[in-house]
């Protein structure tokens, strides 16, 4: 199988690793893998370290109709199967080229937040989708029943780990004592994460001499 990642993100976050790696794991099974990232992406440096093949494009809105031409060149180019689109720019340009090359596109919902309802929600989840997937179960069923698209095309994949890459975690426990329970949260801060839940508890819940709060 031949895949078209395509990423509007310039940056360099869980959902971007998340790309990476699901792309390396399916090289390794022998399909061939292509992005189309946004210039200057952190993405795309990223693969082409890895010796992906990495194309640059403006995914916004004023580029389009030069973008627009190159991705249904590219799907025919490479004889591309499957376009996996990820963020809502690259939803949209990347859904309509590949039907315009006659390609089925998988649609990564990488947020746990809810979608903007109405017609949006029903071109890019809808129409612009073959297949659905989220890292989220719970948001499953909102998007099904706004975008008119039964569940049964819909699957959540939660994001994994790789255990080999996981080190010993003697430095990160200094200054901490055996019996402290720690509770935190390691990403990157965006306003809908829940930090300030998170500190609110701890605030709740300081009088607790054993538990301790991390931020990373």
């Amino acid at each position: 199988m031949r895949i078209l990642h395509l990423e509007a993100s310039p940056g360099w976050g869980g959902q971007e690793m998340r790309i990476l790696s699901e792309a390396e794991g399916m090289r390794e099974r022998g399909h061939t893998v292509i992005f189309v990232v946004m210039h200057g992406a952190e993405l795309g440096k990223q693969a082409r370290a890895k010796n992906f093949v990495v194309y640059e494009c403006n995914f916004h809105k004023p580029g389009w109709f030069i973008t627009l031409p190159k991705l249904v060149w590219y799907c025919t180019k490479h004889k591309i199967d499957v376009v996996n689109t990820h963020s809502s720019l690259d939803a949209w340009i990347g859904g309509i080229a590949a039907r315009i090359a006659g390609k089925k596109i998988v649609r990564t919902r990488h947020l746990s937040t809810a979608v903007k309802p109405g017609w949006n929600s029903r071109l890019v989840y809808g129409k612009l989708a073959d297949f659905v997937v989220t890292t989220c179960a719970g948001i499953i069923g909102p998007i099904a029943q706004q975008s008119g698209k039964p569940t049964k095309l819909f699957r959540s994949i939660a994001t994994g780990i790789n255990p080999d890459k996981i080190r010993a975690a003697e430095p990160f426990r200094a200054g901490f004592q055996p019996t402290d329970f720690l509770v935190g949260t390691a990403c990157f801060m965006r306003s809908w994460k829940g930090i300030d839940d998170l500190l609110y508890a701890a605030n709740l819940l300081r009088h607790v001499p054993d538990l301790k709060w991390l931020i990373i």
